[in-house]
């Protein structure tokens, strides 16, 4: 299962979607299923472009490393090779891992304001987690440069929680996907790439930001988790059990049920 509105940025021109997802989110699914979705969008591309291609740079993860032709799988050890560096700098699609330092991050800054698609993941349980990491890695003399770089290419913001209930029983965090008997849901927060956004970034804004983002009511380019979790819930994808269980923040969570006479 695919965010649509990952599907739809991911399929533009180019720019930068940074995805976070923790170990329990099915983010490695995810991910694979993106690629395969992207390879389709693609396949009337004149061949010997390099648009019809796509890399995905792991860090051992076993099951992205399924992935087929193609999409080019690499570890990020390989990237000091300068073959290897060639060939990523050919294609279009570029999937960066659990990013973790500066170098990695601002190469795929750098792909992005070249014209490349680049997706970034951050193995964090959060939008604000995940900026918050990605601001400490740049150097503090320069915050400003990439506070600015990094608004300017960023189409959106998303992050995954990944809820699964076993057969006949209640939901839970984490699980196997596909697993005999088992329903499955995701609920997602997000913030596109809006003029409010992007204000906030590059000022370095993170307290205005994450402020945005908990407002309860619908707002152009945001979701909060909490917002995702009462969908679910409306459409009977998930129990109140399994949002209380998945929500970090379950206050807000109780007033928008007592909104809505749940």
């Amino acid at each position: 299962m695919i965010s649509q509105a990952l599907l739809d940025h991911a399929t533009k021109p180019s720019g930068l979607i940074c995805i976070a997802g923790d170990r329990f989110s099915g983010i490695d699914q995810t991910l694979v299923s993106l690629t395969q979705s992207l390879q389709e969008s693609r396949v009337s591309e004149p061949k010997g472009t390099g648009h019809e291609k796509g890399i995905m740079i792991l860090r051992g993860s076993p099951q992205t490393s399924q992935i087929e032709s193609p999409f080019l799988i690499v570890q990020y050890s390989e990237l000091i090779q300068p073959l290897v560096q060639k060939r990523v700098e050919e294609c279009h699609y570029l999937i960066f891992e659990k990013v973790k330092n500066f170098d990695e991050l601002e190469w795929s800054l750098q792909l992005a304001e070249e014209g490349h698609m680049v997706i970034v993941h951050v193995a964090t349980n959060s939008i604000c987690s995940l900026l918050h990491r990605l601001f400490s890695m740049w150097p503090s003399s320069q915050n400003l440069h990439y506070q600015w770089r990094f608004a300017d290419q960023l189409q959106l913001l998303i992050n995954q929680v990944y809820i699964r209930r076993a057969a006949g029983g209640p939901f839970e965090r984490g699980g196997n996907e596909g697993s005999e008997g088992s329903e499955f849901s995701i609920a997602y927060e997000m913030a596109l790439s809006t003029p409010l956004v992007k204000k906030h970034l590059v000022a370095g804004n993170l307290e205005a930001f994450e402020a945005e983002l908990k407002k309860t009511e619908d707002k152009s380019g945001f979701l909060s988790l909490n917002q995702s979790l009462l969908q679910l819930l409306i459409r009977r994808k998930i129990d109140i059990s399994a949002a209380f269980q998945s929500t970090r923040d379950p206050e807000d969570l109780n007033n928008l049920l007592k909104k809505v006479g749940l």
